[in-house]
């Protein structure tokens, strides 16, 4: 009987054992401590959201184009009084990576969007409980300085594509329908790529 538990007892100790040689070969199941001995505190921090999108196109749309903020700046209302006046224009580019100009010769872009209704080429202001200007949208408009329809049925002008990287230039601008109200001022589009 006390042989048992002797045998329980070296078996114990030799479990103690692996388990310090573990802790001291960085076994992660460890807690880990400061060097003043103290366990260290583990506490969730949050979530990462990644997003992306494998393509069979013939280039992959720049990371800095997928999420892009264009400035549009403050803009008086007094300047915007009458319908169909506009404010200056702010430029920005869609760029485009890693084309293969081998597999399709050109591109072009389209924008979507809620329009103004009756207006297909002029995008709505994200509404709000409070604060959103009225009577006034956005205005996209092409490297000709043409004002785009932004419900996807337009096509900008196809462009040939360079090997490589490619730029698409376009300009956004303040639209008004006259007697605008201020406030904030904000609108979304998402682009579409066609190959040709």
């Amino acid at each position: 009987m006390n042989k048992k538990y002797i045998a329980v007892g070296i078996l114990s100790a030799l479990g103690l054992f692996a388990s310090v040689a573990n802790a001291a070969d960085g076994d992660p199941e460890t807690t880990p401590t400061t060097p003043e001995g103290k366990t260290a505190l583990i506490v969730n921090g949050g979530s990462v959201h990644f997003t992306g999108e494998v393509t069979n196109g013939a280039c992959a749309v720049n990371a800095n184009s997928t999420n892009l903020t264009v400035p549009l700046g403050q803009v008086k209302a007094e300047d915007l009084q009458e319908a169909k006046s506009f404010s200056g224009s702010q430029g920005f580019t869609l760029q485009l990576d890693n084309c293969a100009a081998e597999i399709y010769k050109t591109a072009a872009i389209s924008f979507s969007g809620i329009t103004l209704e009756d207006n297909k080429d002029v995008l709505a202001l994200q509404g709000s409980a409070s604060g959103a200007a009225k009577n006034i949208g956005i205005q996209i408009l092409d490297n000709n300085g043409k004002a785009m329809a932004v419900d996807g049925s337009q096509w900008s002008n196809a462009q040939e594509l360079t090997q490589g990287t490619h730029q698409f230039a376009f300009q956004a601008r303040y639209y008004s329908l006259g007697n605008p109200v201020a406030g904030s001022a904000n609108a979304d589009a998402s682009f579409r790529i066609q190959y040709l």
